[in-house]
């Protein structure tokens, strides 16, 4: 008897698109979880942007520039920019709202999901 419970490709149909997440990666998301709880008990807001490393010089000009202009109009924030992400971290008062007006901007600038 076969444990394997993926649908059968013979007939048909497809298994739905999962995103591959490895331990490491699911032991990351959890940490940020929880930097960002921590974040919200001092009533601060994050907001992270996952994009790719720079490839040319106009992801170069949206990381570097245009994000932070974008936050900056929401609010003044304080970031953290990694290799593949930015988190923007927007303090109080107003911390909730700076934070929905830039994950709004830049939704509705760049699309879903934000970034690469």
């Amino acid at each position: 008897m076969s444990t394997d419970n993926r649908p059968d490709p013979s007939d048909g149909r497809s298994p739905p698109e999962r995103p591959l997440q490895t331990d490491g990666s699911r032991r990351l998301a959890e940490r940020a979880g929880l930097a960002d709880a921590a974040l919200a008990t001092q009533g601060k807001a994050p907001v992270t942007v996952v994009h790719s490393e720079p490839d040319c010089d106009e992801d170069m000009r949206l990381i570097c520039e245009i994000l932070p202009a974008l936050a900056e109009q929401a609010g003044p924030p304080s970031f953290r920019q990694g290799d593949d992400d930015t988190t923007y971290v927007f303090a109080p008062p107003g911390a909730a709202e700076a934070a929905a007006a830039f994950e709004t901007e830049v939704r509705a600038s760049f699309g879903q999901p934000p970034l690469c």
